[in-house]
């Protein structure tokens, strides 16, 4: 029984973009068998295999050309590829659309290309038809002479997908197999029921708080020089493919946050929920998203400022992934974070917690958010106003509840995100000190 890294993260991703119609492009260094892998998907799945060659295409031969016809009329004619696809449809025969070495494309095919990859049209509005996939593929500019690049709306336009090796042993096992070991123990990909507007509140829930952790006015963590800038309205995204591995060796492609790719993100949180894709596919879905908004706004400048915010993506990404929606409707505890008394919130966080086993949704993040708004422990003199409020029955209750909910989360799911779990331990941990040495004067 092999070992398929690189086929697995190909599968996922090809049936990704089946989905939710997203196209990807893959890199890596040559000899991977992307290429191979991806044409043996097809073929398994009954797809007809249409591929370009960037280097080897015009841009006519992309978009189509204008010439005369018999009747002497200017006409568009579409390419011989895009006829080739029709035909197979009228025949229900569905194609995928292959991309290959696009990185060395010229920028005026790269600029024709654009509209087909992105509204799936050729230069006179006729459309691909809905069952065609698009999936691409490209060399690290390493690999390639210098004067080649791909253009950021180019890449902009992918859900990047990174074939890089974590484990020199899975490697060699994996191109050690014959062909047709290639075909074992595929992953089963299913059809869950979903909740769309839960996760579509998470998304966005997500991408609120990483602006708000990264803005000019976030404070800074104790380990300074971690802790980057995103700047939406940065417009130096030029080197994004040129400059990948200028930060540190080997670097990865990634993709930067535009609009077009916070839509993406909530698109992909949908499409892996309802493709149930075990929880030991987690560092390739990962590599997905990065290949979504990775690099942010291309505005930090050290490998941990990256690592610190890709780092928040995940733990905000997985959080916000539902499971299917026969079990969001029997565990719709609705909380309130902004207006319910926090130890309400924790009581209905725990019941809906214990009911599920270990469901994590963003409400964990908004639930923390209200508790260090409650009870910031970041100077005494806070603390003692806090004391001194009438409600102190209250603030009693929610105090117990803190605790309680510390311990619950530290012993029960060594999944929580530590930046929470230390959060809310350094919160319960204060406030008992305090209330003990406010109890010896």
């Amino acid at each position: 029984m092999g070992c398929n890294k690189i086929r697995d993260q190909i599968h996922i991703a090809l049936e990704f973009t089946k989905r939710s119609k997203i196209p990807v492009l893959f890199f890596s260094n040559p000899g991977m068998a992307k290429t191979t892998i991806i044409e043996t998907w097809a073929e398994y799945n009954k797809y007809e295999y249409e591929e370009l060659i960037g280097s080897r295409f015009c841009k006519e031969e992309i978009a189509g050309y204008q010439a005369k016809t018999n009747d002497d009329l200017l006409r568009h004619l579409s390419p011989d590829w895009f006829d080739r696809i029709w035909e197979r449809n009228q025949k229900n025969i569905p194609t995928l659309l292959f991309l290959d070495e696009i990185s060395t494309c010229s920028e005026d095919v790269q600029g024709s290309l654009l509209q087909l990859i992105f509204a799936r049209t050729i230069a006179c509005g006729k459309k691909l038809p809905d069952d065609c996939l698009v999936v691409a593929a490209a060399n690290y500019k390493e690999n390639l002479p210098m004067q080649f690049d791909i253009m950021p709306p180019t890449l902009n336009r992918f859900c990047v997908v990174n074939l890089q090796i974590k484990r020199v042993e899975n490697f060699i096992e994996e191109f050690m197999q014959d062909p047709d070991d290639r075909f074992e123990n595929l992953i089963e990909f299913k059809n869950n029921q979903i909740a769309k507007e839960e996760i579509d509140r998470n998304i966005e829930g997500m991408f609120k708080r990483i602006f708000d952790n990264f803005s000019k006015n976030a404070g800074k963590p104790k380990d300074k020089g971690v802790q980057g800038i995103l700047s939406i309205n940065n417009q130096k995204l030029n080197g994004l493919y040129a400059d990948a591995c200028s930060l540190f060796e080997d670097a990865p492609v990634y993709n930067f946050i535009s609009g077009r790719t916070i839509y993406y993100t909530k698109i992909m949180a949908q499409t892996i929920s309802e493709m149930g894709i075990s929880s030991k596919y987690r560092d390739m879905i990962s590599n997905m998203l990065y290949g979504l908004i990775g690099a942010g706004t291309l505005s930090f400048t050290s490998k941990k400022e990256y690592e610190s915010f890709q780092k928040i993506l995940r733990e905000g990404f997985f959080l916000s992934i539902s499971k299917n929606k026969e079990e969001q409707v029997e565990l719709n505890i609705p909380i309130d974070t902004d207006k319910e008394p926090v130890a309400v919130i924790l009581q209905k966080y725990l019941s809906r917690m214990k009911k599920n086993g270990s469901l994590f949704d963003f409400t964990l993040f908004n639930v923390y958010l209200r508790i260090r708004e409650e009870y910031s422990v970041e100077s005494p003199g806070k603390m003692e106003e806090r004391l001194k409020k009438e409600d102190f029955f209250q603030m009693h209750n929610d105090l117990e509840q803190i605790n309680d909910f510390s311990v619950f989360l530290k012993n029960s799911y060594t999944n929580t995100p530590e930046s929470i779990l230390n959060g809310i331990e350094k919160i319960a941990m204060a406030w008992d000190s305090y209330r003990m040495m406010m109890r010896s004067i």
